[in-house]
């Protein structure tokens, strides 16, 4: 079952997460969200406040789908990260990498 929700709002992707985001289902995520971001895109934004666990493969997914949206001239935006999910982000640079500073609420 997957974990996660890809909304298409107007010209904005929301993905929201819940639970784990470990290796097979950052895979099936980063498959799902391949091609989705157009040029008329113009934000996507995760909501992550009930995500409890990522993997490698999770953080790698997210680095993806930035670097993505920056190259679409889109905005990129994380919200509701739980503070042992942005510890992790801190951690390993993720935060600073991705420019989520902030979108911490």
């Amino acid at each position: 079952m997957d974990n996660y929700k890809i909304t298409r709002q107007d010209e904005s992707i929301i993905v929201s997460i819940s639970g784990r985001l470990d290796t097979p289902r950052a895979s099936k995520l980063d498959l799902d969200t391949q091609n989705l971001l157009t040029a008329e895109i113009k934000a996507v934004t995760f909501e992550i406040g009930e995500l409890n666990y990522i993997s490698s493969s999770g953080i790698r997914c997210f680095v993806r789908i930035y670097k993505e949206a920056k190259a679409n001239g889109s905005e990129f935006k994380v919200k509701n990260m739980q503070p042992s999910i942005r510890e992790i982000f801190d951690a390993t640079g993720i935060s600073k990498i991705l420019g989520i500073r902030a979108y911490w609420v």
